[in-house]
């Protein structure tokens, strides 16, 4: 799957942007999906 090409209003240091695309990898997804769903995680723990 194609990395989107929708910026995020923040920029990552490079070390941790390239572990965030690591990680997306491993479990299929985008980068961006990544990092929505673990928001929507932590949201959810703390509103929950």
């Amino acid at each position: 799957m194609a990395e989107p090409k929708l910026k995020l209003p923040y920029e990552f240091q490079p070390e941790i942007k390239e572990k965030l695309i690591e990680a997306a990898t491993l479990q299929e997804t985008s980068a961006t999906q990544l990092l929505i769903h673990l928001i929507e995680k932590k949201y959810q723990e703390i509103m929950g």
